[in-house]
């Protein structure tokens, strides 16, 4: 569902208030959505529904985010904030 509705962002780049910059795509979403990560939602007092709904609204989220901190990524990515 979420794939479907989001194919027209896929490989759509989004800047934010911060200058960064994202690329959507079809992978990235898929990992949005895995068992594995909605449950990390779930886990932090999300439910599954608000979950999916922001991966709905990735782009406008991510235009409006405002950055409190940043760390490393335990696999050393960089483009993981």
């Amino acid at each position: 569902m979420i794939l479907e509705t989001q194919a027209f962002m896929r490989g759509k780049y989004i800047i934010n208030n911060t200058q960064e910059v994202s690329r959507l795509t079809k992978k990235r979403l898929q990992k949005m959505i895995r068992d594995k990560t909605t449950q990390k939602s779930i886990n932090n007092e999300f439910t599954q529904d608000k979950h999916l709904k922001a991966v709905a609204e990735i782009e406008k989220l991510f235009k409006e985010l405002k950055l409190a901190t940043t760390k490393s990524h335990k696999s050393g990515e960089s483009n993981i904030i």
